[in-house]
């Protein structure tokens, strides 16, 4: 939710770093076609697609790229000429940091018994789901507190579903967690209890709070771990390029989130001052 991202923050240091004429704004919309006709009246040149517009913002584009149509899911798109062209940089937001803890080379697959859970049935999900299966991964199961949910997104994605009650019966080599559950601020929040954590590594997709109370307790159970805010500052790179055409500045990206974060941990507002 756009009242709760540290997007602007990142977005318009990356542009200061590089010189731009650019500001990043955040817009709180809940209808899309009502934005769509918003958006002829300001100068932008692309936007961020939060939750839960990442599958509504489909029907308004005019060109999506292949991450895009993987996904069924957009989190980015670029104005050229009044034409709205979408990617879906959480993908690689994802596929970044698993290659990083696992080490593995460019072209490295993941090995053939890997197996792989995803925790949620929404855009981010869907963008995990298409991440594993471009690392090679051929054991995929998505799971949900909506069995129901969980299931159809599994046959639109061609895996296997499951309950959540499996997590405590199977091991996994990798659970994802992509649903908003612990999100600040919220951040007691946590939809799986220690038993259901039998991953050798637990990756929560939420990045606000950057040590979750999911990761805390992945860590007290042995599990090796990632941080959300790895796969926030990848996906928001390559915003940044796909929006400019430039390198993003990604040292200087992620010195803001971390003070950020600080901020906002501390009752401050992002990019704002401290209390007093």
């Amino acid at each position: 939710p756009v009242r709760h991202s540290i997007g602007f923050v990142v977005h318009n240091a990356g542009f200061q770093s590089r010189r731009r004429d650019a500001v990043y704004l955040p817009l709180l919309s809940e209808d899309l076609a009502d934005f769509r006709r918003a958006a002829l009246r300001f100068p932008l040149a692309g936007f961020s697609v939060t939750i839960p517009h990442k599958q509504g913002i489909l029907r308004y584009l005019d060109k999506a790229d292949g991450w895009v149509a993987a996904a069924g899911a957009a989190n980015t798109v670029r104005i050229r000429r009044g034409r709205w062209e979408a990617t879906n940089t959480d993908i690689e937001g994802i596929r970044a940091p698993i290659r990083q803890r696992l080490q593995l080379a460019s072209r490295q697959r993941l090995p053939a018994d890997f197996r792989a859970v995803v925790v949620g049935n929404g855009g981010a999900a869907r963008a995990a789901v298409i991440a594993l299966r471009s690392l090679g991964c051929r054991a995929i199961v998505i799971a949900g507190r909506n069995p129901s949910h969980a299931q159809r997104l599994a046959r639109e994605m061609e895996a296997a579903s499951a309950p959540l009650e499996v997590l405590r019966r199977e091991r996994f080599s990798l659970l994802i967690h992509a649903t908003p559950v612990g999100m600040w601020p919220h951040v007691e929040q946590c939809l799986l209890q220690p038993g259901q954590l039998n991953a050798g590594i637990v990756f929560d997709l939420v990045y606000n709070p950057p040590q979750t109370k999911l990761l805390r307790r992945a860590r007290a159970r042995g599990c090796r771990t990632i941080s959300g805010l790895e796969m926030f500052l990848i996906q928001a790179a390559r915003q940044f390029e796909f929006w400019t055409g430039e390198p993003a500045p990604l040292r200087r990206m992620r010195a803001v989130a971390a003070q950020a974060l600080e901020q906002m941990r501390r009752g401050a507002p992002p990019g704002g001052e401290e209390p007093a």
